[in-house]
């Protein structure tokens, strides 16, 4: 029974190292993600978006916001590893972590939202709207 533990460690530690394995980054669909009625105008708002699928043994994604022609696009990238093709990594099917993204500053008014995955949306920009949303966790809390 230590064997089998220790076999198992083994294999899930060997994804995590530097092993030569061959490394991506990639845009990863995003699942869900929070947004408020209308956000604040002019700071920089917090919300929290979740993976759709990430691969067991990945890293967390990180998410980027950027204002381009006149909308705002969120990328979320990703890192996948030969080495996380490992029956223990499989084994952990879909990962749906919650990531926090950073919304530029906008000024008041409306603007398309392009997310990875998604279909087009609009963000509202008004006085008297919030500066940060979250998702609530798959568990029925709040991360």
């Amino acid at each position: 029974m230590r064997y089998a533990i220790l076999l198992a460690a083994l294999v899930f530690c060997s994804a995590c190292e530097d092993t030569g394995d061959s490394c991506n980054s990639g845009t990863s669909d995003i699942g869900a993600l929070c947004l408020p009625r209308t956000l604040a105008p002019g700071i920089t708002a917090a919300i929290q978006v979740r993976e759709l699928c990430g691969r067991g043994c990945s890293e967390n994604p990180s998410c980027t916001a950027v204002f381009r022609n006149s909308q705002v696009v969120l990328d979320m990238q990703q890192t996948t590893c030969t080495s996380q093709l490992t029956a223990a990594c499989v084994d952990m099917g879909c990962q749906t972590r919650i990531i926090p993204c950073a919304l530029p500053a906008l000024n008041e008014g409306d603007y398309p939202l392009v997310v990875p995955g998604a279909p087009l949306q609009v963000l509202h920009v008004l006085d008297g709207g919030q500066s940060s949303c979250f998702l609530p966790s798959l568990d029925g809390g709040v991360q």
